[in-house]
């Protein structure tokens, strides 16, 4: 299958499992990616491609809502979109299975939007960022529930009430932006306050992201391949991983740019 050639079999399996129904005669025309080891095939690492300024400075007002303008991001005028943030938190809860009531934790949530439409469908959900603009000027309806974590990203440094256990965490575009040699260390330490994670990380192959726009933000660090990921995750502790290229709901409209373009991975153990 096309991008998959060099995923360990018990990924093969599970990529096979999840994307069959997203075949169609148009992904033949998808080119396979070139048959060679997976080492030499690794995207930018965080010394070839840093960013431009400390994190929490660099996600400013301009990167949420002039970020086209501006060069930092594809962000424009971000805001709270009930009916889109609405339909897209039932989309994540439907894909993990959440009831109300269980406790998430929005990892890199920005404004907290996504926490405001979890919370209306019934569950404590709580967010941090490490943008001191977006923490500053998140939802007010959520303030309570966002907190801002330090650039170390150490979750030690969380207050108190954010370091009990969550049923799920979520970490939705946020891995790519973490240097390559600090993001194992960052979800070794999620799973300290839940053993399941859903992630989402745009893809790419030889350091370009499938989905170009991507590359846009400056802030991204990491394009690599989903089997790069499966490794990653592997590695900090998560055996079982379901993983898939689109969730309904979540994200579509890029998979209408490109169907591999993002990765999808629920992550236990």
């Amino acid at each position: 299958m096309l991008y998959s050639a060099y995923l360990k079999p018990q990924y093969r399996q599970l990529l096979a499992m999840n994307n069959a129904i997203a075949q169609c005669e148009g992904l033949k025309e998808l080119k396979s990616i070139a048959a060679e080891p997976l080492i030499s095939r690794r995207g930018r690492s965080a010394d070839e491609k840093k960013l431009p300024v400390a994190a929490s400075s660099f996600y400013d007002k301009d990167y949420f809502l002039n970020g086209k303008e501006s060069g930092k991001s594809l962000y424009e005028n971000y805001r709270w979109l009930p009916t889109e943030t609405t339909a897209m938190a039932k989309a994540i809860c439907s894909h993990l299975g959440s009831h109300q009531d269980e406790r998430i934790l929005d990892y890199g949530c920005a404004r907290g939007y996504l926490v405001k439409a979890l919370r209306a469908l019934g569950l404590k959900a709580y967010g941090c960022d490490v943008s001191t603009f977006a923490v500053s000027n998140c939802d007010p309806e959520v303030s309570d529930y966002i907190t801002l974590v330090d650039e170390t990203l150490k979750l030690s440094a969380l207050p108190r009430e954010f370091q009990d256990y969550y049923d799920f965490i979520i970490c939705k575009d946020v891995l790519e932006h973490i240097p390559q040699s600090e993001v194992g260390t960052l979800i070794r330490s999620l799973r300290k306050l839940s053993n399941s994670l859903y992630v989402v990380v745009p893809l790419g192959d030889d350091g370009a992201y499938r989905i170009e726009d991507y590359s846009l933000d400056q802030s991204h660090v990491i394009a690599e391949d989903e089997n790069w990921w499966a490794e990653l995750f592997d590695d900090c502790g998560f055996s079982n991983i379901d993983f898939s290229f689109s969730v309904k709901g979540v994200k579509e409209a890029a998979s209408l740019i490109h169907p591999y373009g993002n990765g999808h991975f629920r992550l236990s153990y």
